[in-house]
């Protein structure tokens, strides 16, 4: 019935009308089967009021009302921890020691990762009066490592290398990220001092956001 409810909200269309061919295994994405993985999310409408910000697709640009589809090549989403610190800084020193290990391909690369702030920690920042730009230029301040550390480890860096790391300094600090914009932050999840970070590719494949036709 969820389906068919999913389903309905697309009117005149083929349930098996294929959408895409998704990798790496080339699966075909029908519009049935991305009904039922968008109910099998559990996505209620209640859910985007948890959110005090604008939505990811309102901040890139796009109408409240429009229906935007971002796609992300990231990794599966790594737990952030912080059940004790409420102070809307030391949420972010937390975050920062979880989203700038050394292992980590935005830390050679940068590109768009993804932060997604569990709910008892949006209420803390936005108790404090932080906006998502002001998170994202915490974090871009403090989610770095020093070139001392970065020069021989990881990947190679590139393609978009930040211009400011000093390589003849190996105190100069490299970030996650080239810009604090290009952290990519939206809210989910439940209850629980808990949030995720979901490391990408690098600036080899960044993220796109498209209006669902």
């Amino acid at each position: 019935m969820r389906v068919a409810a999913m389903l309905a909200g697309m009117p005149g269309r083929d349930a098996d009308e294929l959408i895409s061919v998704v990798p790496p295994k080339m699966g075909r994405a029908t519009l049935r089967q991305i009904a039922v993985n968008a109910v099998m999310a559990g996505c209620k409408p209640e859910y985007e009021a948890a959110n005090p910000w604008e939505p990811l697709h309102v901040e890139r640009g796009f109408g409240r009302d429009q229906n935007v589809v971002t796609v992300v090549n990231a990794e599966a989403p790594h737990s952030m921890t912080e059940n004790i610190q409420t102070d809307a800084m030391e949420i972010m020193r937390t975050f920062a020691s979880s989203m700038a290990t050394l292992g980590v391909n935005n830390l050679y690369s940068q590109g768009h990762p993804v932060l997604v702030l569990g709910l008892e920690h949006v209420q803390h920042l936005s108790a404090a009066g932080w906006r998502k730009r002001d998170i994202k230029q915490a974090l871009f301040e403090l989610a770095r490592q020093p070139w001392g550390l970065v020069k021989n480890r990881g990947k190679s860096k590139g393609p978009h290398f930040p211009e400011f790391v000093d390589k003849g300094d190996d105190r100069s600090m490299v970030p996650i990220v080239n810009a604090a914009e290009d952290l990519i932050l939206i809210v989910g999840g439940g209850a629980g001092g808990k949030s995720m970070f979901l490391p990408t590719a690098g600036a080899q494949s960044l993220s796109v956001s498209k209006i669902i036709e």
